[in-house]
């Protein structure tokens, strides 16, 4: 505890007196107004930066070497290493963005430094680069939520279902033709003789009967 906090320390006063620094080089070449001046200024804070970068870099590759079995210890239970396999993938994407990220960010401020015949262009915006740095990261977190999700809260339970199917047995085209010879023809003249012979004889004597010259 006593080394952390005395590390901590020495960082907070190191950066508070670099930013005691810029200030003096800011009003010593405000006083000189001297192009060349400006130049090594911007020379130097460019050098700083490149520094900062590569011991930053170098801190945040220490952190995760000397503290890997503190980020990954042995899982307890299954559903623990799920949630490791996540935070690993999670941890790894969302890393590899940063390093490219601040190392790209890092060079830039170097490269373009202040210069006395350069100008900045002035650009309002971006429509291509703004849809892609909005897009990637919405698609890639959509897609660690949702392998999150159906991992942890919407896991549910394995379902299974079972059909019973009858035995084979071949066709038999005979018994088919014979079942449906008697199921269905027969059947159907059997209903007509039963119904419509009746029918048709009411009716015909109905039309042929006459009671007082009257059919």
């Amino acid at each position: 505890m006593t080394t952390g906090l005395l590390i901590f320390l020495i960082v907070a006063l190191t950066v508070v007196v670099l930013i005691q620094v810029t200030k003096t080089l800011d009003m010593v070449s405000e006083l000189r107004a001297d192009d060349k001046e400006e130049e090594r200024h911007a020379d130097t804070q460019g050098r700083l930066m490149m520094l900062f970068l590569i011991v930053g870099m170098f801190g945040f590759f220490w952190s995760f070497a000397a503290y890997k079995n503190k980020l990954f210890p042995p899982s307890a239970s299954a559903h623990g290493a799920l949630l490791d396999n996540l935070f690993f993938w999670t941890l790894l994407i969302t890393g590899v963005v940063f390093v490219i990220t601040n190392v790209v960010l890092f060079i830039f401020v170097y490269q373009y430094r202040w210069r006395n015949n350069r100008r900045a262009a002035h650009i309002a915006h971006n429509n291509t680069l703004e849809f892609i740095w909005t897009a990637v990261p919405a698609v890639v977190l959509t897609f660690l939520v949702s392998w999150g999700l159906s991992r942890t809260v919407l896991r549910g339970e394995p379902s299974s279902f079972s059909l019973e199917l009858p035995p084979y047995r071949p066709p038999r085209i005979l018994q088919t033709l014979y079942t449906s010879l008697i199921d269905r023809t027969i059947f159907v003249l059997w209903r007509a003789v039963v119904f419509a012979l009746p029918a048709g004889a009411v009716i015909w004597l109905l039309a042929n009967i006459k009671i007082s010259g009257q059919s």
